[in-house]
């Protein structure tokens, strides 16, 4: 990303009245260190906001929990996961057809479009998750989900292990199936399946049970590895390098998202004005701050860090130098001066776990590596 880029994101922040206020804030040399997170959020969340409910309904309740399970409140992704996939993506059903009440039961009909990238995504579960259990008014259902296909076709199991869930989900492991049946397909693929529920008393049932059928009762999770994270995703949902103007996807997203957002402080300590050693500093910036907030739903905040300071002539063992920066150092004393020293840069890195909801309506659970810094080096 050059600079051109860099005066965008320094204008969002400085241009609304809280920006001008904090003129000062933020400078040429922080700015790059958002741009990793920003790049990669923006690749993977829609391209206009999406309208976020007032409250969270099943599917979002279901991928905080999943959150939770697998990663902190900081988005570090825990140690004892009980799934190697670093994305989970949530579907939602793209078609739905209620049929008649055939005596007690009430049947739905869910279709689910799948459009893999198969260069870089290796589907590692496919499971429809439902709720076993309804309630209207005075009645009482118990449901339980089918695969719209030839019996024969149906495998099940196959998937690694998943969340540990609630007794108010249950799940249906069709891997097998979608690996075989649905994911090798060119283009989109359709999975189809029933929700079948059963009336457990015999009293009457009001017109409600429509919409209670259709209140997010069954949805499809797909727990995926991405290998190759530099490789824009291909999907349902909207690709930002698609715009037809043939602006840079990144600014374009960033224009159409601008409204009054607080300052990006850095939380470092006070220094005197001398020069200091190169050194590892906290920065934490909310997303509310960049105007995220109605797509991004976890973490709240972003801790990023960054490395700042001068580098020694002498690079000493514990800043983990290459070679290369050692005798860049000795050719700028002794060579020639117009050679750059080595510069503080981060050494090591650890991911982020962050939950977002897609254009698509679609919720995704994505590690995203080397965002956190964790140490400096001089290279």
């Amino acid at each position: 990303m050059g600079w051109p880029l860099w005066t965008l994101l320094l204008a969002l922040g400085l241009s609304s009245p809280v920006g001008a206020h904090a003129r000062g804030t933020v400078t040429p040399a922080q700015v790059p260190t958002l741009l990793p997170l920003v790049k990669a959020l923006l690749r993977e969340g829609p391209g206009r906001p999406p309208r976020w409910p007032s409250s969270l309904g099943r599917p979002e309740q279901y991928m905080l929990e999943l959150y939770r399970q697998n990663a902190d409140p900081q988005g570090h992704p825990r140690g004892n996961r009980v799934f190697s996939a670093n994305i989970v993506r949530l579907v939602r059903p793209a078609g739905r057809h209620v049929l008649p009440p055939q005596g007690p039961w009430y049947i739905q009909t869910l279709d689910f479009l799948l459009q893999p990238n198969h260069k870089v995504d290796q589907l590692l579960r496919a499971a429809i998750t439902y709720c076993p259990s309804l309630h209207l008014s005075r009645s009482h259902f118990s449901c339980h989900v089918e695969p719209w296909a030839p019996e024969s076709t149906i495998l099940p199991g196959g998937g690694s292990p998943s969340l540990i869930l609630p007794e108010t989900w249950a799940e249906m492991d069709l891997t097998n199936y979608v690996r075989h049946q649905v994911w090798p397909q060119k283009g989109r693929g359709v999975l189809r399946i029933q929700v079948r529920c059963r009336q457990r008393e015999r009293t009457k049932v009001g017109l409600g049970w429509r919409q209670a059928l259709a209140s997010d009762t069954a949805f499809l999770v797909l727990y995926l590895n991405n290998t190759f994270k530099d490789v824009p995703r291909i999907g349902p949902q909207e690709s930002l390098a698609e715009d037809p103007g043939g602006m840079d996807p990144l600014a374009l997203a960033l224009t159409r998202q601008v409204r009054q957002v607080g300052p990006v402080r850095p939380e470092m300590p006070r220094r005197s004005q001398e020069q200091t050693h190169c050194a590892l500093y906290p920065f934490q910036v909310s997303f509310s701050q960049l105007g995220w907030d109605s797509w991004v739903i976890a973490p709240r905040r972003y801790n990023l860090n960054y490395c700042k300071g001068t580098c020694p002539w002498m690079l000493h063992s514990g800043l983990h130098s290459p070679n290369h920066a050692i005798i860049q150092n000795l050719i700028n004393t002794m060579v020639d001066r117009s050679i750059p020293r080595s510069s503080c840069v981060p050494y090591k890195y650890t991911p982020i776990s962050v939950l977002l909801i897609e254009a698509s309506g679609s919720i995704l659970y994505k590690e995203f590596e080397d965002m956190i810094a964790e140490s400096c080096t001089c290279r």
